[in-house]
């Protein structure tokens, strides 16, 4: 066999071995242009959302330019799989937290264009009120995925989530994710919206209907799955 010919067959070989190299997955591109949290939601939302990751400055500049209130969080490190970079604690919202909420900014920005676009329509479409606040569960939390259950590292461990618990109406109406869920019309039609809504903003969506570990909230975070459930 000459020597033009074994070049070419290692090659096809690396080229084989290449191709079956298991890589780690990556973000999606998001489509190029300007983009804005006031933008309406569009299929490639999601997507321009969760590419913020790659620029804390255009992430935080967006923020500030819809006037959302966050403070910058220095970068924490606990143990081998714990801790942020690039974090906010938001403290001012189109609607209010019953509680701070510190997260990584693209999950602000998701939750900014989520109450703009999803949250406040559907409580004056189905309740013709406004939402007073919106109680979470909480946002940081240095634990594995469905906390003792298997090896992987939740995105709370990262501040890369929120578990959003239940709304209050202007009228000191409590719409909870365990009551509402299959409570009366008006509530489960909101809850579902607010729920399929939150889809085209963030990563991975998950409800009442993906485990019983999900009956009294919504897990919304931007990490690398993607899932409406």
């Amino acid at each position: 066999m000459g020597n033009r010919m074994r070049h070419v067959l290692a090659l096809v070989f690396l080229m084989m071995l290449s191709s079956c190299t298991a890589r780690p997955p990556e973000l999606p591109t998001a489509p190029s242009g300007p983009f804005s949290l006031s933008d309406p939601l569009t299929r490639s939302t999601a997507v321009r959302l969760a590419a913020l990751s790659r620029d804390p400055g255009l992430c935080r500049a967006l923020l500030w330019e819809v006037r959302e209130r966050f403070t910058e969080v220095p970068n924490s490190r606990a143990g081998p799989y714990c801790g942020f970079t690039q974090a906010v604690e938001v403290t001012g919202t189109p609607i209010p937290y019953t509680r701070n909420a510190k997260v990584t900014c693209p999950v602000a920005a998701a939750l900014h264009v989520w109450q703009k676009e999803v949250v406040i329509p559907a409580a004056r479409r189905h309740f013709g009120r406004e939402v007073a606040a919106i109680n979470h569960y909480g946002t940081y939390s240095c634990r594995l995925r469905n906390s003792s259950r298997g090896k992987v590292p939740s995105e709370h461990a990262s501040a890369n989530a929120i578990d959003i618990a239940g709304f209050r109406l202007s009228d000191d109406r409590n719409v909870t994710v365990l009551q509402g869920w299959n409570g009366d019309r008006d509530e489960r039609a909101f809850l579902r919206e607010v729920h399929q809504g939150a889809c085209h903003t963030f990563q991975l969506v998950l409800g009442p209907d993906a485990d019983a570990a999900h009956a009294n909230h919504f897990h919304f975070d931007m990490g690398e799955w993607v899932a409406c459930q």
